[in-house]
């Protein structure tokens, strides 16, 4: 508990973290392809969609295995492989997939997934009480519209004195670099920094590689896939008032 002591900054994931991606996703691309779909002339219904999901989100595998070409930034390089996404999914549906055609299911999907009200139950609870007593900064690998977008629609902002995303910053978690500049600006050591994410990877071993404390979110109970050890590891975030309020 000693190095809950001296952290004056907490640092949030997004994704699985204060939002649930399952709603997230989904129920804003249902919500945009319902939208479109007769603007882009497809041949199957909306309700389609979901169990198409799945394949045509395979498009963006096969081009991340590829890799990102110098040159290319995180945000065009994301934004480039959701296109590609919804290309695959207008295919899938019966129509035909150009660039204008998928240009106009992304930016829909943009919107439908920014009002998609997926924020986990206790995290707003959690943000108004840790707000004033600790700096709170977001910290986030996705495209910028990805984050802003639910981020203004939940009302979120307010709570973070610092918003860190990969599609903004070029450079993003695991990498070293998005840590010590995430620092930098709410004026934190690593040591006086907690980092609470769902990732092992991403979140937990990579904020620990830097000298913060790290929080694993394991919301499903399941198994370390990796031989990586958690400072702490929670179900719920409200667990973590629980711990700051174990130190009084």
């Amino acid at each position: 508990m000693d190095n809950l002591r001296t952290v004056r900054a907490i640092f949030f994931d997004l994704g699985d973290t204060l939002i649930n991606s399952r709603i997230f996703g989904p129920n804003g691309e249902l919500k945009a392809v319902e939208e479109v779909v007769e603007l882009v002339h497809l041949n199957r219904p909306p309700s389609d969609y979901l169990s198409l999901s799945d394949e045509a989100g395979q498009v963006i595998g096969a081009l991340m295995e590829k890799g990102r070409p110098p040159g290319e930034s995180l945000q065009e390089y994301g934004t480039r492989l959701l296109t590609a996404k919804y290309a695959k999914l207008i295919e899938l549906m019966g129509g035909v997939p150009d660039e204008a055609s998928a240009d106009q299911v992304f930016r829909a999907c943009l919107s439908g997934i920014a009002t998609a009200d997926s924020l986990f139950p206790e995290a707003r609870e959690v943000l108004e009480a840790l707000k004033g007593r600790y700096r709170l900064g977001l910290l986030s690998n996705n495209i910028v519209e990805y984050v802003r977008g639910p981020l203004e629609h939940l009302g979120l902002e307010r709570f973070f004195d610092v918003v860190v995303i990969s599609g903004e910053e070029n450079t993003r978690k695991p990498e070293p670099a998005v840590f010590h500049r995430a620092l930098e600006r709410i004026g934190a050591k690593p040591s006086e920094a907690m980092m609470v994410g769902d990732s092992l990877l991403e979140d937990v071993a990579a904020s620990q590689r830097v000298g913060m404390t790290a929080v694993w979110v394991n919301r499903s109970g399941e198994k370390p896939k990796l031989e990586v050890k958690p400072d702490y590891t929670i179900g719920d975030l409200r667990v973590l008032l629980e711990l700051f309020e174990d130190l009084a």
